[in-house]
């Protein structure tokens, strides 16, 4: 799965606008999360109609498992980037080189 861009998440929020509004199973919340995993999708990518045949070989739990990746991938990853020379020394594993 891959972060969809900026502009990209920015345009997708606003054409499912609705659907955002709630957390309920509805159906056009359940055709947003399909849209944002076959956006999201990078190694295979999903057409809509290949996704729906993706469901009928693997059952609808794996299918929400992807969903549910693609959702954090694009609201809750992120890079989180050291403040000061003490914090990365911390963040560092043991035994890594200092380069």
């Amino acid at each position: 799965m891959r972060q969809l861009t900026d502009d990209d998440w920015v345009a997708f929020k606003v054409e499912h606008a609705n659907a955002f509004t709630t957390t309920e199973a509805t159906t056009e919340r359940k055709k947003m999360l399909e849209q944002l995993l076959v956006r999201s999708a990078a190694a295979p990518k999903f057409t809509i109609e290949q996704l729906a045949a993706f469901r009928k070989m693997v059952g609808s739990p794996q299918v929400d498992e992807l969903i549910e990746v693609a959702w954090i991938v694009n609201t809750q990853s992120g890079v989180s980037i050291p403040k000061s020379p003490l914090s990365s020394a911390v963040l560092r594993r043991p035994g890594q080189s200092q380069s």
